[in-house]
């Protein structure tokens, strides 16, 4: 990672305690960006961001919403236009804190903290990011620049936005050519609710949730597989994995709010792998799905289109002669099974039981057609 701005502004608030209304919230405006090469600071953003993904840190992936009602769009474009200008920077920061100042304070619960906000370089795209960090996490402050960091307190992020400039820009471009924008470009990590105690982080900063649900149900299914056939010591466990997150994914269906995370889908892969790799393997699993080329939000509403695509084996011969499509419940080795597979030297070969009337009538037909 290569840090090139970085500043922390801390966000005054106390929460309202029994009758008495909450306090006014306000900001501490850090007037200088941070010494980038300074080591506290280098760590503090690294350790932020290294967060993103992990187990109890899943992110919701989005875009802005373009809608006018909120501010900090326009003033991120402003500072895309302005990149290398570290006046732009500090300008977008206090910006951002104007923001979470009006929207923190209808917020009678929402509790203040250092915000964190960086521009850094890593695998070849650009990032911004703003982050929360509340008091007793591990930070020690003077003058708003950070002295000591202690990591292993910083274990999950409170709010936090993260903007892909790279993707931002494509996105941008598709916009002033007319063309729709495919894929989000910005994390962020916050209650769904905006109305929630911390959930004006989100508002503050104009995100929404651009990743529909078919999406998503269709890459939580596919991650689930992929993650055990990337090693050969889980790969024999892989369709097991498949099936488990398609029963997990009804049983979500059928629930009233239908709405997945994909901790629910972590506990389920960490229950079949094997006890001598659970060390190297549980809650890997999160990680993997909630980046790239996944992209697993932290909750998703299940998609029954999807589900029901998953829960299919179709078949199809080489010379497209014949294809077979059905549900895998019904697909088996023995003689119960409506579709039997039956392994001989010769190939093997599919026997089909239970046919309805129509079925039946329909093949019969054909056969009579044949043999005129």
């Amino acid at each position: 990672m290569e840090l090139i701005c970085a500043v922390i502004h801390e966000l005054v608030k106390e929460p309202a305690r029994d009758d008495s209304p909450a306090v006014e919230a306000h900001y501490i405006e850090a007037e200088t960006l941070l010494d980038v090469t300074s080591e506290p600071t280098y760590e503090l953003v690294k350790s932020i961001q290294s967060l993103y993904g992990t187990k109890g840190n899943a992110s919701s992936k989005g875009t802005f919403d373009t809608d006018g009602a909120y501010t900090f769009p326009s003033q991120f474009l402003d500072f895309v236009d302005s990149i290398g200008n570290d006046d732009a920077f500090l300008t977008l920061t206090n910006s951002a804190m104007v923001n979470l100042v009006e929207k923190s304070g209808d917020q009678n619960f929402a509790t203040g903290g250092y915000v964190v906000f960086a521009y850094y370089q890593q695998s070849g795209h650009g990032y911004v990011l703003a982050a929360m960090v509340k008091k007793k996490d591990g930070i020690s402050l003077v003058n708003l620049e950070p002295t000591v960091i202690q990591e292993v307190d910083l274990s999950k992020i409170h709010q936090a936005i993260r903007i892909n400039i790279s993707a931002f820009m494509d996105a941008r471009e598709s916009q002033e050519l007319g063309d729709p924008i495919n894929g989000a470009y910005l994390t962020f990590i916050s209650p769904k609710s905006n109305k929630s105690a911390s959930g004006y982080f989100i508002s503050a900063f104009g995100c929404t949730n651009a990743i529909e649900s078919a999406t998503s149900t269709k890459n939580a299914i596919e991650a689930v597989k992929q993650f055990f056939e990337r090693d050969e010591r889980l790969e024999h466990l892989a369709n097991n994995a498949h099936d488990r997150v398609v029963e997990l994914l009804e049983d979500v269906l059928s629930r009233d709010d239908k709405i997945c995370s994909i901790d629910d889908i972590n506990h389920v892969v960490n229950s079949l792998i094997p006890v001598e790799l659970a060390e190297e393997f549980n809650d890997t699993f999160v990680h993997f799905a909630n980046n790239p080329p996944f992209n697993v939000p932290e909750s998703f509403y299940t998609h029954s289109g999807e589900l029901r695509k998953a829960k299919k084996v179709l078949l199809k011969d080489s010379s497209g002669s014949w294809s077979l499509n059905f549900e895998k419940r019904v697909f088996g080795t023995d003689s119960s099974a409506d579709i039997q597979f039956c392994p001989d030297d010769g190939g093997g070969y599919i026997t089909i039981r239970n046919l309805s009337d129509k079925i039946r009538t329909k093949i019969e037909e054909v056969l009579r057609e044949r043999e005129n």
